[in-house]
């Protein structure tokens, strides 16, 4: 039974008025979708009754979707056929022509129903117009257009007027809604519906919107729906389907759903796994499917589109299905075809729908061969985003496209082509585009006027803003600046281009906007050159007297044929200045130098530009931190302990008191304890801001408070933070300690230990005689963090401290081995910080490194006199064989001072210039001939990086300085690593 067409009429409507309601950006989606779904409900058992009525009913609700069908009917031409299948006079068909007066608010397809609500068409509820009645004359119009594809021409033989005058026809048998719906159809302009081709699909048949994904068009995806249905009556999951439906030679395959990244962390949070990184072509999408028994016309080629370009593009001479995009070949630039994936091969025998892409990848390597000039597979880099490193491979990546002057890259997921699986990963097999225009401000041109504009009634109905005149904009540049800075001239303009604006902005201009508008035949105000590729397109309806301003971003520069000279290539209106005149705008001149330099920029071998595009790549996040930034400062700026830190703490003990050797141990002085901040940093310990002692009692008195703050973190935090990032250590309180010196305090004084004057703790040796301490003698720490300071355990020493016999220092060893947290004793400091940074205080990230400084870097007086003494670092080794010479004095010179335990383990960093090579090698080969071992036999690493850290740190502290350090903040080190010898 054939379907009215009066039925599409209501589901329209609805749409329609739905959308006006507003109700799109809160849940229109899901609004959408129960209407769709209950029409679909009611109208069941008609719709799926014939075959031919789905298809049908498809083709009218998306005519969109029938890129093969063209009919070469635009606004004008239907505009005058229904002016004559209705008889209109002079006045009736201008009012027909109503829908082009800037602010009428109306299309074509309103005037016709305002015509035929006015003076109806006598018609009986038995000759409705059906659905197949208005699909077969559809596509007759197709058939007689020689755009359309080769099926759609085939499969009528009717002449252009006979079809034309069957349309006039229909217009005298349909009502005034009916009329509305049907010119929308034929042109193709039922976007105010905003109908999902999914959601139109799964009303129908819940199998249906995969189906079409791999069979794009509705007579083929019907009848494989059908077949499936009697294979397998109870039905198949959803997630089998990818491997049941297989590709059809002479069907397009859907593409895949492309994405757009707008930053590092965009796209990481996209696809937070595998990716394939290639390089982007400037190229035209196709989709080649050829099958050598259909003789002459084996091959078949598809646009991006999905319409039938075969007679546009050249012929193959294999049988395989692929897509991929057509780009020319030029000797000169070694520009390739970029085959981009393989959907399928052979005629319904294999698919590789399901495969992964590294499969499929593989399989298209297996395929192609690779001849220059001809064909060669695209430039790939396989990079794991789910690693610590993933982010700064991608971004030295993009930064690397960007340098080299590419167009920029495609990121595809290690995913099947199409999963219809319901636990799918969400976007999961959708390539990404990462192109630097669509960062932040990186494709910004400069402000351009704008001269004139012109009205679209199509366009205006989008916008849905009551009265407006204007949806497209044409820009300029001014070519006679000094002229009219000098003398008042007329102003002179070059037509750029049109761009549009988004609603925002509209509404924007509206308010704001002084344009002073005047009709374009009388303008006199302004000269303007209008190029011939937009003269013949169509020309501005008013000139603005005084132009408005347009801060235009672009992707590119472009020449067109019929231009001849540079234009941006898809340009995007970003901001509107209405504080700036035409005179502040960018200049003809100055447009075509921005884009000469721009394509003809060489490729730089320096790395200072890619350096500089990683940075910026960086604070292009969001918020402006790398997405990787918390993750480099927690890697970087903490030191864990570690069994090697114990092992070589028991070596060295051992070494420092042989049983045979008399050792005294001296009692620390009065210490204030300090509690740990809640900061990031935190977890490294705080150094107290000291008056100037020896190295032996500084250290000391900081492993002690390291205990005590561990104990009395201010905050659960800091404790949370501490447990998770060490291992959980014994720790030694003050009473405890107290009780300890009380105990050593009541046994008898040693006669040497009347003497007044103080001897420095570095000389103290085991023959030196203990010295009294007075107890007025204190440390105080000033907390950066000015947070509240918790109450605070303290002791005061006794003014003498007698000597301790082999028992004291047996049970006092015992104590202090049982607490690793308390050293009571430190090595030699190599080349670490011999004093506190001058910017950041214990925060510095230098603390706790010992420094080889390259020869070259050695001599920068930038590095040795400003920047590593502001850190309090005066000493460093230029010589790799020094760290040698200092481990074997450190071990001697503590095995004589009866070292208990030593200070956990510094980090050795080497500062090199990484541009020379060759000096950098023979650094590394120097490194690694010494051979530099771990107390535990492992080798020992050592860090490497360019020396512009250094600048940076010193950057980064300084515009830290007064504030807690936030972790967020992007690390320098990540960024000039150079690697681990």
């Amino acid at each position: 039974m054939p379907f009215s067409f009066a039925h599409v009429c209501d589901l329209l409507d609805q749409l329609q008025q739905q959308q006006q309601q507003q109700q799109q950006q809160s849940g229109d989606r899901n609004v959408t979708r129960r209407i769709i779904s209950s029409w679909f409900a009611k109208h069941r058992h008609a719709i799926k009754q014939t075959p031919a009525t789905a298809a049908a009913l498809f083709s009218t609700l998306l005519p969109d979707t029938r890129t093969d069908r063209v009919y070469g009917i635009q606004a004008p031409s239907l505009q005058r056929i229904v002016g004559r299948a209705l008889c209109l006079g002079s006045s009736r068909f201008a009012h027909l022509r109503r829908y082009e007066n800037p602010g009428s608010g109306e299309d074509l397809a309103d005037c016709v129903a305002g015509i035929l609500t006015e003076t109806p068409n006598p018609v009986s509820k038995l000759d409705q117009v059906t659905v197949e009645e208005i699909d077969a004359l559809l596509n007759g119009l197709a058939a007689n257009c020689r755009f359309s594809s080769h099926t759609v021409r085939q499969s009528h033989r009717n002449t252009g007027c006979e079809n034309k005058e069957t349309l006039g026809e229909l217009y005298r048998q349909v009502h005034a809604r009916e009329a509305k719906w049907l010119t929308r159809i034929i042109l193709k302009q039922i976007q105010l519906t905003a109908l999902d081709p999914s959601i139109v699909y799964g009303s129908y048949d819940a199998r249906l919107p995969f189906v079409a994904r791999v069979q794009e068009s509705f007579e083929v995806a019907l009848t494989s729906l059908r077949e499936l249905r009697a294979s397998n009556p109870l039905g198949i999951g959803t997630q089998n389907l990818v491997h049941v439906i297989k590709p059809i030679l002479g069907t397009k395959v859907g593409r895949q759903t492309w994405l757009k990244g707008r930053s590092i962390k965009h796209c990481i949070g996209l696809h937070p796994k595998r990716v394939s990184c290639e390089k982007k072509m400037d190229g035209e999408y196709c989709q080649v499917h050829v099958d050598l028994s259909k003789g002459s016309r084996s091959v078949q080629i598809f646009s991006k589109s999905g319409k039938d370009s075969t007679q546009d593009r050249a012929v193959a001479s294999r049988r395989y299905l692929k897509g991929g995009s057509d780009t020319p070949f030029s000797q000169n630039t070694q520009i390739c075809l970029e085959v981009r994936r393989s959907s399928g091969h052979s005629k319904r025998l294999s698919s590789l729908l399901g495969i992964r892409q590294t499969d499929r990848f593989n399989r298209l390597r297996e395929l192609i061969m690779c001849r220059t000039g001809h064909a060669e597979l695209v430039h790939r880099q396989v990079i794991d985003l789910s690693l610590r490193q993933g982010a700064s491979d991608l971004r030295r990546a993009f930064a690397e496209s960007i340098t080299h002057r590419e167009e920029g890259l495609v990121l595809k997921p290690d995913d099947p082509y199409f999963d219809f699986s319901k636990d799918k990963r969400s976007f999961a097999g959708c390539p990404i585009k990462l192109k630097k225009e669509y960062i932040g401000n990186f494709g910004d041109v400069g402000d351009f006027a704008v001269i004139g504009a012109r009205y679209d009634p199509v366009k205006a109905q989008e916008y849905n803003v009551p009265g407006l005149k204007w949806t497209h904009f044409y820009y300029g540049c001014l070519t006679n600046k000094e002229d009219v800075q000098r003398h008042q001239t007329k102003p002179k303009f070059m037509v750029v281009d049109t761009v549009e604006v988004n609603t925002t902005m509209m509404k924007t201009v509206l308010i704001h906007g002084n344009t002073l508008e005047i009709p374009f035949l009388e303008n006199a105000c302004l000269e303007l050159q209008i190029p011939p590729r937009i003269a013949s397109d169509k020309l501005p309806t008013v000139i603005f007297r005084e132009p408005l301003v347009f801060d235009i971003r672009c992707f590119s520069f472009d020449k067109p044929g019929n231009t001849g000279f540079w234009i941006p290539r898809f340009p995007q209106v970003s901001k509107v200045h209405f504080d700036r005149t035409f005179m502040d705008t960018m200049t003809f001149i100055e447009l075509q130098a921005a884009a000469e330099e721009a394509k003809n920029m060489p490729i730089m071998e320096d790395s200072q530009e890619l350096l500089h595009w990683i940075s910026l790549l960086e604070g292009a996040d969001p918020r402006g931190v790398a997405v990787d930034a918390l993750t480099q400062s927690t890697v970087t700026s903490l030191l864990t302990p570690s069994p090697r830190r114990q092992s070589r703490t028991s070596q060295l003990s051992s070494i420092a008191s042989p049983n045979n050797t008399p050792t005294k141990l001296c009692r620390a002085p009065s210490i204030a304890l300090f509690t740990i901040s809640a900061s990031s940093e935190a977890a490294e310990p705080q150094h107290p801001n000291t008056q100037p002692c020896s190295t032996r009692e500084s250290n000391l008195r900081q492993q002690i408070q390291e205990a005590e703050g561990l104990k009395r973190g201010s905050t659960e935090d800091c404790v949370n933070r501490a447990d998770n990032k060490r291992p959980r250590r014994n720790t030694l309180s003050a009473s405890a300690f107290s009780e300890h010196l009380h105990w050593s305090r009541t046994r008898p004084a040693s006669p040497q230990c009347n003497s007044s004057t103080r001897q420095p703790l570095s000389n103290v040796c085991n023959n030196s005689s203990p010295v009294g301490i007075t107890s007025s003698q204190s440390f105080s720490l000033d907390s950066p963090t000015k947070q509240k300071q918790s109450a605070r355990s303290s002791y005061i020493a006794p003014s003498s401290f007698p000597v301790m016999t082999r028992r004291e220092i047996d049970s006092s060893r015992n104590l202090v081995s049982s607490t690793s947290s308390v050293r009571a004793a430190t090595l030699y400091n190599p080349s670490a910080t011999d004093g506190s940074c001058q910017i950041a205080g214990h925060r510095c990230k230098m603390r706790n490194r010992e420094i080889l400084l390259a020869p070259c870097i050695a001599n920068q007086l930038l590095v040795t006199e400003s920047i590593l003494p502001a850190h309090g670092i005066k000493s460093w080794v230029t010589d790799p064989e020094n760290w040698r010479q200092s481990e074997l004095s450190h071990v001697r010179d503590g095995a004589l001072r009866g070292v208990i335990s030593p200070p956990r383990r510094r980090r050795k960093v080497c500062f090199v210039e990484r541009r020379r090579v060759e000096a950098t090698r023979h650094l590394v080969k120097q490194i690694q001939a010494l051979d530099l071992r771990l107390p535990d036999g492992e080798r020992e690493s050592v860090e490497m990086y360019d020396w512009r850290v250094l600048e940076d740190i010193d950057q980064y502290e300084k515009s830290s300085r007064g504030s807690s350090p936030a972790s967020a903040k992007s690390n320098p080190w990540k960024k000039w690593w150079v690697g681990l010898v």
